[in-house]
């Protein structure tokens, strides 16, 4: 399969990309909701709860896992993600390190060694794409042009190597939803962080049809309540003044919104696409707001794997 199909696959909404890459320190956070240790054994069973629900890949065209989701081995000596790979899911890869704090209250992206051999090994292996995420956090002074350049070039760096060795790379400039900052300063950020990620994509030589853009919805603070049909919107608005057209394709992170006001806002910026004349493939890359449910619902207990299964498909279901 070529870059350019891979990519129309993983946005084919209402189908969308399930993010299951949280790392040990991450997933340990939701255990804790739910008084589950995190142990590989649970880590192991829960990430096989959600990659063996049935009907799955009717909602689900890929899934982002973590390296030590992509190497358990299974005791019948099968492979954890070969339960997605069955069911003609495609499998991809968080490839990023982690972030770093910097002095002036910023984050900037952590360096991946040998970052070229990890790609071919994980193409090899069964691989289709590749995540990695930077984040912008909104101040009266932040971000600055300055560390949205370093997370930018380095984005771009990664998506060329995802390109060359036969990974669809999704670049994440994640602008954080945290506070109470008004639309104007969103769309702002928003369009400042985006123009300097594709002017870096385009000086490295990246073919913008084989990338995915994950980017947070734009949406005032989180602690504003927000009309959904607003934010659609908004983001249309202000998406088709400064992304490619030749753009791949767009897969939304949920940015911890709740679920039903992420769903409800990708079905109504899906709807909107028309009257504004938006034309870029638009789906979603959610981790939070599809697991939530299922989580509670699971407890780490294999009595509860039926109920579990059937949270996560009726959170998939809404976005039919």
């Amino acid at each position: 399969m070529t870059l350019k199909k891979i990519v129309k696959k993983l946005c084919d909404f209402p189908k969308g990309v399930l993010a299951a890459d949280e790392g040990i320190g991450t997933i340990k956070k939701r255990f804790d909701m739910i008084d589950v240790e995190n142990t590989q054994e649970n880590r192991t069973e829960y990430r096989k709860l959600l990659f063996s629900t049935p009907n799955l890949e009717d909602y689900i065209s890929g899934v982002i896992t973590y390296s030590e989701t992509f190497d358990q081995i299974l005791d019948d000596n099968s492979r954890l993600i070969d339960l997605l790979l069955e069911k003609n899911i495609l499998v991809g890869i968080k490839l990023d390190s982690g972030l770093s704090d910097t002095p002036d209250n910023q984050k900037l992206c952590n360096p991946t060694e040998n970052l070229d051999e990890k790609i071919k090994y994980y193409v090899e292996n069964g691989a289709s794409f590749a995540k990695w995420r930077a984040l912008f956090i909104i101040s009266d002074n932040t971000p600055t042009k300055e560390n949205i350049e370093k997370n930018a070039e380095i984005l771009a760096d990664y998506a060329l190597k995802c390109t060359q060795n036969g990974l669809v790379p999704i670049v994440e400039p994640e602008i954080l939803l945290k506070g109470n900052f008004d639309s104007n300063k969103i769309k702002e950020v928003s369009s400042f962080v985006l123009k300097i990620v594709f002017e870096k994509l385009r000086d490295c030589g990246v073919d913008m049809e084989e990338i995915i853009l994950k980017p947070s919805f734009v949406r005032q603070g989180l602690d504003i309540q927000v009309d959904p049909q607003v934010t659609a919107k908004d983001t249309i608005q202000n998406f088709k003044s400064v992304l490619p057209e030749n753009l791949g394709g767009i897969a939304f992170i949920s940015g911890g919104i709740k679920d039903s006001e992420a769903i409800e806002t990708l079905k109504l910026l899906n709807k909107y696409k028309d009257d504004f004349n938006f034309t870029v493939l638009s789906s979603y890359s959610f981790g939070r707001a599809l697991q939530t449910r299922c989580l509670q619902s699971w407890k780490g207990s294999v009595l509860n794997l039926n109920s579990a299964q059937k949270k996560l498909i009726e959170v998939l279901s809404f976005f039919k």
